[in-house]
């Protein structure tokens, strides 16, 4: 049985993505600030996820921020998006 990797972050451990696919999701939008962009993905499984939860989106490990509806919402800085395919999306 795979198990996730855990990194030390400070006095706490956080699981780390291990490379297992669990679900797709559907960009249902994106909202594009000057310093970051949101993405909002609709899971196509139920699944149970939190806030703080990693994913890789397109090969980028990202941060759930938020859930909204049944969108889950990620955060991706101008940095992640010029040396990654997130700017691509639609």
């Amino acid at each position: 049985m795979l198990r996730p990797l855990l990194i030390k972050r400070g006095l706490n451990f956080r699981k780390m993505f291990t490379g297992i696919v669990k679900t797709t999701g559907k960009v249902e939008k994106i909202r594009r600030f000057s310093s970051a962009w949101d993405f909002y993905i609709i899971p196509e499984d139920k699944l149970s996820f939190n806030i703080g939860d990693s994913f890789s989106i397109n090969g980028v490990c990202l941060t759930l921020k938020k859930c909204e509806g049944k969108a889950l919402v990620f955060n991706a800085t101008q940095a992640t998006l010029k040396i990654s395919n997130l700017a691509k999306l639609k």
